[in-house]
C-alpha cells in the first residue's frame, strides 16, 4: 500500500512541477 501513496504523491509532485514550469514558459512568452 504504501508503494501506492509513494507513486501518487510522486505524481502529484510531477504535476505541480509541471505546471510552474509550464506557468513560468507562458508568462515569458506573453511578456
Amino acid at each position: 500500500m504504501s508503494e501506492v501513496v509513494t507513486l501518487s504523491a510522486l505524481t502529484t509532485f510531477l504535476l505541480g512541477v509541471g505546471n510552474g514550469a509550464a506557468g513560468e514558459i507562458g508568462k515569458n512568452l506573453s511578456l
